[in-house]
């Protein structure tokens, strides 16, 4: 079963991937060489548009193939999942199209981490070696979470500066 569905939402952005890549210039949606922009050519920037509809396949098909019991703790996580992940790519697709200031953007990643931990998705506890596992209070447990999704999501946009290497690194994680 999983097979068939990495297999399905692979198809799915491997197909998608050229279609936004010709797209992009042709919409306006593209960075042009210059400036911090080392690249050669006009890049477009639909690229995550591939990836979150094979992403989107995934969750979705997981959801209708493995269906959980409704309510349960599983469903509810890959709901908090599907619905921060549409929030992040509709907000990333607004910047890619509006080129947003900082401000806004480090609104948005907040909001991501929120969404996360309204859907009980958060960091409670780590395991250090030698000292096992240190399970930590609601008070650090929330900025902890907000920090490290605003730090996942920079890091990604950090690594989109060069072609390939955000999907390879987020492909492999």
């Amino acid at each position: 079963m999983t097979l068939l569905i990495f297999g399905t939402a692979f198809l799915i952005t491997a197909l998608l991937t050229p279609l936004m890549i010709r797209l992009g210039p042709r919409l306006g949606i593209a960075d042009a060489p210059g400036g911090r922009r080392l690249h050669r050519g006009v890049i477009s920037r639909l690229g995550g548009v591939a990836i979150f509809c094979g992403f989107m396949t995934a969750s979705l098909l997981t959801l209708a193939l493995n269906r959980p019991p409704h309510g349960s703790s599983d469903q509810i996580l890959l709901a908090g999942v599907i619905a921060g992940a549409f929030f992040v790519f509709v907000y990333g697709l607004l910047d890619d199209i509006l080129d947003l200031p900082p401000k806004p953007q480090f609104a948005a990643q907040f909001a991501a981490g929120i969404i996360a931990i309204v859907f009980t998705i958060f960091i409670e506890k780590i395991t250090v070696p030698f000292f096992g596992v240190v399970t930590f209070p609601w008070f650090i447990t929330y900025p902890l979470t907000i920090f490290w999704v605003m730090g996942m999501m920079n890091t990604i946009n950090f690594l989109d500066g060069l072609d390939g290497l955000a999907a390879g690194v987020t492909a492999i994680a």
